[in-house]
């Protein structure tokens, strides 16, 4: 049933839908009309805060401003309802069945549930090469991300383009990659251990909590004219950097990093390891192992000096020393076992054990001598080592003694 949902969705779904007005909601990470806002543990959150009714904790890392209770609260409660307004007005494309992603593909469009949502797996968004692509999802129910679950963005699919509303509760799942504004009507907001957000999280009515995730507004949707989507991928521990030309030679192209999202600076030259900028085949290779940036785009200037950027994109390291030197001993394990590291202590904050539910059974700040599972069932558990901005998993099978 869900892949006939979904064909007629790729036939049926290009015209519709468009971004609806957020007012002065835009530049909120986190904001909700009644209820608390809190972070627990070490996350990386840029963009503002705001509660116009509830306590806002946790918050000291905040890379925004924090509003409680004041005029911009009470200004913001009034354009979260307009935008779910639109939103639910927004004619829907097809109905989807009430489970989404496992490697499924959609294109721009509303899309509507009758009921209780889930995601899993993987979803691709398609926007078709159209920068003006928008991806509507509204939800009969509550949205469940489930534990590791990725949200994909291909042919200039932006995460400020793509609106998640729904009728009840949102939770993220740990180790979860999402984009797009989540917007919940009268319903809590959750996001687990570990995941990476490129959204935001609004609600007219709910608390807000997120835990040692990285969480940040979209980047503006912006095109380079005549210029082909960066793409990236790791070859021999560098990154290798591809587009396609205007097919102007008086047409200057860069490649710039970051690691929020937000602020830019341009590729460090010392690792730089080839660039070729000809008309046919561009490409830039790029040393990245320990670079802490994890989003690049693409620059051009022209003959007028006029500077456009491309959409940004999602790259981890290449290699990392976290990646490296972790190894768990013994594995299979009756119960105890070790984080035989060989890197630098300092690198890592957080230590995490998630069982096949993806439900976290274990946490620790930093690396713990030793991890003890012995009161765990015998199976395959995920343990999840996480420096400031990236995450390796590694696979414990537990055994009975």
């Amino acid at each position: 049933m869900a892949s006939l949902v979904v064909a007629t969705a790729l036939i049926s779904a290009t015209a519709f839908g468009q971004a609806p007005n957020l007012g002065t909601a835009s530049g909120f990470l986190f904001f909700t009309t009644a209820g608390a806002v809190a972070n627990i543990g070490i996350s990386t959150m840029t963009g503002d805060a705001g509660s116009d009714v509830g306590d806002i904790t946790g918050l000291s890392d905040l890379n925004g401003s924090i509003y409680n209770a004041d005029p911009v609260t009470q200004q913001a409660a009034v354009d979260v309802q307009a935008a779910y307004d639109e939103l639910i007005a927004t004619p829907a494309a097809a109905i989807h069945s009430v489970s989404f992603g496992n490697g499924e593909t959609i294109v721009a469009g509303a899309y509507y549930t009758l009921a209780e949502t889930s995601l899993n797996g993987t979803l691709v968004l398609d926007a078709q090469d159209n920068p003006n692509a928008v991806f509507i999802f509204k939800i009969g129910g509550a949205l469940t991300v489930g534990a590791g679950a990725a949200i994909s963005l291909i042919h200039g699919a932006a995460a400020a383009n793509i609106f998640w509303v729904t009728e009840g509760a949102v939770s993220i799942g740990a180790m979860t990659t999402t984009s797009g504004t989540f917007l919940a009507n009268n319903g809590a907001l959750n996001v687990g251990d570990g995941s990476i957000l490129e959204g935001r999280l609004l609600s007219t009515g709910g608390a807000i909590g997120v835990s040692n995730s990285q969480l940040f507004i979209p980047s503006p949707v912006v095109l380079a004219l005549g210029t082909g989507k960066l793409s990236g991928k790791c070859v021999n521990g560098s990154l290798e950097f591809k587009w396609a030309t205007s097919g102007s030679k008086d047409v200057i192209f860069s490649v710039q990093g970051s690691i929020d999202g937000l602020q830019w600076n341009d590729l460090d030259i010392n690792n730089i390891i080839f660039s070729n900028f000809s008309l046919r085949e561009p490409t830039l290779i790029y040393r990245s192992a320990n670079d802490l940036q994890i989003f690049y785009r693409l620059v051009q200037t022209g003959q007028a000096g006029r500077t456009q950027y491309g959409y940004p994109i999602r790259l981890q390291p290449c290699a990392s020393s976290v990646d490296e030197g972790v190894v768990l001993y013994p594995n299979p394990s009756s119960g105890q076992f070790r984080i035989l590291f060989s890197g630098r202590s300092d690198e890592v904050c957080r230590v995490s054990v998630f069982n096949f539910q993806g439900k976290r059974i274990y946490s620790a700040n930093g690396i713990p001598t030793s991890i003890d599972l012995s009161r765990q069932y015998p199976g395959v558990y995920e343990v999840s080592i996480q420096s400031h901005f990236l995450s390796v998993h590694r696979k414990v099978i537990l055994t009975r003694k």
